[in-house]
């Protein structure tokens, strides 16, 4: 058994409905493809799905898209929560669950259909 911490790495196919993961044996995070939740005039909602197992700790989980996000919400878990143009990033406590659903809304015109999951990556503490 490998006893040296090895950053896990994750691969997201946006046309996949299934997040990819490859960890070193301390635990996997998953991160769901996006679905549209609600559509209006200027934007909308997406919603991604991330779960996680083996993992103990506090979780900074950042999300990177292809367009700018205007807000994020978090369901499932207490999380703080942030948005720097096209990231969010959330920080939780991973020992309070094992999924939640991260909520992104887009108002700036953009087109909630063409809005897509670019990568991802998280640490624990």
């Amino acid at each position: 058994m490998n006893n040296n911490y090895e950053r896990p790495v994750a691969f997201v196919i946006p046309e996949s409905a299934e997040g990819i993961y490859a960890a070193s044996g301390s635990g996997n995070m998953t991160v769901s493809s996006l679905n549209v939740w609600d559509r209006w005039n200027g934007g909308g909602k997406g919603l991604i799905s991330a779960s996680w197992s083996g993992i103990n700790g506090t979780v900074s989980l950042t999300i990177n898209f292809n367009n700018t996000i205007d807000q994020v919400e978090v369901d499932g878990v207490s999380a703080n929560s942030r948005v720097s143009g096209s990231s969010v990033t959330i920080t939780f406590n991973a020992s309070e669950a094992s999924s939640c659903t991260i909520g992104v809304h887009v108002n700036n015109g953009s087109n909630i259909d063409a809005l897509a999951v670019t990568g991802y990556d998280y640490s624990v503490t």
